[in-house]
């Protein structure tokens, strides 16, 4: 599932969901340093940063400040 943001133009912003899990993957593909807003109500509740101990509830409003060419990969 493709998810907008607030920055389409330079962030990609994709769900995948299978047998009860969710995996949420986030890609700055620019040069720039962004403060990302997801515009879905399809991405609520606790996720775990994959790569480190980060954990961040995801909700209505949730900001996300990515540098340039930055990644996350959160596990639900």
């Amino acid at each position: 599932l493709i998810l907008p943001n607030n920055a389409n133009q330079q962030v990609m912003s994709f769900l995948r969901r299978c047998r009860g899990k969710e995996v949420l993957v986030i890609l700055n593909l620019s040069a720039a340093e962004i403060s990302l807003v997801l515009s879905t109500a399809d991405v609520s509740g606790l996720f775990h940063n994959i790569f480190n101990t980060e954990s961040l509830n995801f909700g209505t409003g949730t900001t996300i400040v990515l540098k340039p060419w930055d990644y996350r990969v959160y596990e639900k």
